[in-house]
């Protein structure tokens, strides 16, 4: 229904309305007058009658007389006149017809006063008839004021009630004609002009998609009058309203093309490896919403060469490529200090850009001083001044780009850092101690299957300890660094050599004879412990080491028993005075592995007797400073002796009895947190063959429902170059961990040189930072500290949580806690012990 018709309905229904309530106002009026006028007029007849009586009986009148003047009352049906003769005249005069007097006569008969009954066409008064003095003359029986007798008088006025109803309709129905075509000539008109008004506001509100395009509205808003104050008030009001909007509204496409921007923000995998396409992508995008023609980013990572990657949506000139890279370098130099810029240009399009007239340059720069990166973006675009909507997207996309690109490159800056210190030592920048057994197991296999031979020589520091305590870490530190050149310059260029442990160092020489092997372990001891380091100005200490070769056929056939024999070796050099060398003789031999023999029966009886004691050591969270975890360590107990992991677990791993010794360890730890109720973190290490044991899972998952501990409590723990190791089992282990509701921890993160591609893979919950660089911040080692800092920085981006081991002093905590790690470990924390603190 069109707006005319709604107005000119609702005229008719007001004409209507307000006709009705006119109609029935006047027909109140007029019945009220009616009445009224009928009541005066009974009264006045029944007031006429009582004089014309009078007058009869003043001068005296017969009973005929009284009869004809009965008889002329009457005066038709609708007014009738009666008049009853009361007791005193009829005792006096005798009794008339008359009709019988009803309860109103009655009423006017003792009161004396006059009554008058109404409903609606009908009237009834009657009115008394009082002795007068003049008229006791002849009513001689009568007192003054007694009533002598009453008249009525009924007008029954129903009929022409009616009709003056009637009438009445007829006359304001003819008067209510007359405006009846005015209102709709009104009606017309007003209608017209509205529905030309809403048409045209209806159209323009249509046809408007963006922001902008409310100007249209607004145009008829202003150009548009209704000629009613209220309905142009209103439109007044719209037209603020529109005026707001333009303000404070964001473009439609500017938004979706935001919350795009936003869905692409998220630095994944894919992302990494080409962040390039993906800026490609948001730069074609962006050009339907403003007419941008190139698109840059720099970043300055360090003291590094500078490379702008400059994204073209079309094929720039000679001269306007050159141009563009002089405003590029005039805007790094002023916000990254730095004119040494390499280009690389990419063109997504192929109409060429003859020129950069009207094109303007809007930029936004980042800089980090850690990890060490500043970045400037920018936007070449043909706006000078852009509306607010278009000014706000293209700061969004310069603060986006420039976010994830800054985050690439500070990811790959720290996994660049993480995966070199993983393969070296930070202190000496020998390889650690990973890169040796992964060396060692290669060539191993290597030989075993050419014939060939591998040594390994040994050497552990004998007063390294007392040089710390003495002279302080940092001379500590020189006495690592000199031992570290002595190696490299008398070794072979296919040696390696490495940092075994803390004060200990390892040389692999494949290919070589047993001579050859012991002539160079001679020549390491005699220039080791014929060297000195200074310790100040005229002042230096000799170093000390005692050293320990293995040979691989004639000594052992496996890394581990390799291992073994040459550090049974350093022991026995230590042991014949220290600062010498030590070679293994047949007799050697067979007391090292019966040694060994000895030490698979006490751990095959440990399993039989379930002499596996499970000790726990607290982990600190350093946030809320309480203990909220502990980690289990492996115990034997021997007699009245507690034997240590390390007295048993090279031979228990070895012989493949860890598997059973693992799952007796699980158990009385979940014995042991049921009794204690005990409600933190578990931590449990695992070896690596467990996740070839088919029963080890069901088994852990049946002791978990019977001692009552909830999965989510139990974190299973894996060396990370273990994990690399067995990569299809862990990935089958983490599903496992994934069904059940466990949790997963990485053991000695960032040892291992594939830590990057390993946290791209698995999903893990904690990562236990290597302990050799927590051990190194207590020396005050600023490579550790670079190192440790990167794992933290990365591991809070991924949601892992960190965990120092080998916090050993008060530095090492406080340290720890800046750099960002979240728990610590170690024995300044807490010692293990039978029991958990609580």
């Amino acid at each position: 229904m069109s707006l005319k018709i709604y107005l000119l309905l609702f005229v008719f229904i007001g004409h209507a309305v307000l006709s009705l309530l006119v109609l029935s106002a006047f027909f109140g009026i007029v019945e009220n007058f009616y009445h009224t006028n009928k009541k005066a007029e009974t009264k006045e007849t029944a007031e006429l009658v009582f004089s014309s009586m009078y007058q009869i009986m003043k001068r005296g009148w017969s009973r005929k007389d009284v009869e004809d003047f009965l008889s002329s009352l009457q005066r038709g049906e609708s007014l009738q006149v009666k008049v009853y003769r009361g007791e005193i005249v009829e005792k006096l005069y005798g009794y008339i017809k008359q009709d019988v007097p009803d309860q109103l006569i009655k009423e006017v008969f003792e009161k004396g006063e006059d009554r008058v009954y109404a409903r609606e066409g009908f009237i009834r008064y009657a009115y008394p008839l009082l002795a007068k003095q003049e008229c006791l003359s002849c009513h001689t029986n009568a007192k003054q004021g007694n009533v002598l007798g009453v008249i009525e008088v009924r007008n029954d006025f129903a009929s022409q009630l009616a009709s003056v109803r009637l009438y009445t309709a007829i006359i304001m129905g003819l008067l209510g004609a007359f405006p009846v075509g005015g209102i709709l000539l009104l009606g017309f008109f007003l209608g017209g002009r509205m529905k030309n008004f809403v048409d045209s506001l209806t159209e323009n509100i249509e046809s408007v998609a963006r922001f902008r395009e409310l100007e249209k509205v607004e145009k008829v808003l202003v150009e548009k009058k209704t000629g009613i104050r209220e309905f142009d008030q209103l439109k007044e009001s719209v037209l603020r309203l529109t005026n707001v909007f333009r303000m404070i509204a964001v473009d439609k496409e500017v938004l979706e093309f935001e919350i795009k921007i936003l869905e692409k923000s998220l630095i994944t995998s894919e992302f990494l490896r080409d962040w390039k396409q993906h800026v490609r992508r948001i730069v074609k995008d962006f050009s339907d919403i403003a007419p941008i023609i190139f698109m840059f980013t720099v970043f300055k990572i360090n003291k590094e060469l500078l490379e702008a990657n400059v994204f073209w949506l079309g094929k720039p000139t000679e001269e306007v490529n050159s141009q563009v890279e002089n405003l590029i370098k005039e805007e790094i130099v002023r916000k990254l200090y730095a004119d040494k810029i390499y280009f690389v240009h990419e063109y997504m399009g192929s109409e060429i850009i003859s020129h950069l007239e009207g094109v303007h340059l809007r930029t936004k720069s980042i800089i980090l001083e850690k990890p060490g990166i500043g970045g400037v973006c920018g936007l070449g675009v043909y706006i000078d001044k852009a509306s607010q909507a278009v000014e706000l997207a293209i700061q969004s996309v310069l603060t986006s780009i420039l976010n994830m690109v800054g985050s690439v490159k500070a990811i790959s800056k720290y996994t660049e850092d993480i995966e070199f210190y993983a393969t070296r030592d930070p202190l000496t920048g020998l390889y650690n101690r990973t890169v040796f057994l992964e060396m060692l197991n290669l060539e191993l296999e290597k030989a075993k299957r050419h014939g060939h031979s591998v040594g390994i020589v040994l050497m552990d520091a004998d007063n390294l300890h007392i040089v710390n305590e003495a002279y302080g870490h940092s001379v500590g530190d020189d006495y690592l660094k000199t031992t570290a050149k002595i190696l490299q310059r008398i070794t072979r260029e296919e040696d390696a050599i490495a940092r075994y442990e803390d004060d200990c160092f390892v040389v692999l020489v494949p290919e070589t004879s047993f001579e050859n092997l012991v002539s160079l372990a001679q020549r390491i001891s005699h220039e080791l412990n014929s060297s000195n380091v200074k310790v100040k100005e005229g002042e230096e200490v000799g170093l000390s080491y005692s050293v320990g070769v293995s040979y691989f056929p004639d000594h052992a056939h496996q890394t581990k028993d390799l291992l073994f024999v040459a550090e049974s070796m350093v022991k026995k050099a230590k042991l014949s005075g220290k600062g010498q060398a030590a070679y293994p003789t047949e007799e050697d031999l067979n007391e090292l592995f019966k040694e060994k023999s000895d030490i698979n029966r006490l751990l095959l009886e440990a399993i039989e007797k379930r002499n596996i004691i499970p000790y726990f050591q607290p982990i600190l969270n350093l946030k809320t400073g309480k203990i909220e975890a502990h980690e289990v360590l492996m115990r034997i107990k021997s007699g009245e002796e507690i034997l240590p992991a390390s007295a048993f677990m090279n031979v228990a791993e070895s012989t493949g009895l860890i598997n059973k010794m693992d799952l007796i360890l699980i158990e009385k730890t979940m014995q042991k947190v049921a009794e204690s109720e005990y409600k933190g973190l578990i931590f449990l290490n695992i070896s690596p063959k467990a996740l070839i044991y088919p029963q080890f899972i069901p088994t852990v998952s049946g002791l978990v429902k019977k001692y009552g501990v909830e999965p989510s409590r139990i974190v299973f723990e894996l060396t990370e170059r273990e994990t690399i190791k067995n990569i299809s089992l862990v990935e089958k282990f983490m599903n496992w961990l994934a069904v059940e509701g466990f949790s997963f921890a990485v053991d000695d993160f960032g040892s291992g040189f594939s830590t990057y591609q390993y946290i791209k893979r698995f999903s893990c919950d904690f990562a236990k930072v290597e302990g050799e660089f927590i051990l190194g911040l207590d020396r005050g080692s600023q490579k550790d500290k670079a190192i440790v800092e990167s794992i933290a920085t990365l591991c809070k981006g991924i949601n892992i949580k960190t965990i120092a081991e080998f916090v050993e002093s008060e530095e090492i905590l406080r340290c720890i806690t800046e750099l960002g790690i979240d728990y610590a470990q170690g024995y300044y924390v807490g010692k293990p012990a039978p029991e958990f603190v609580l």
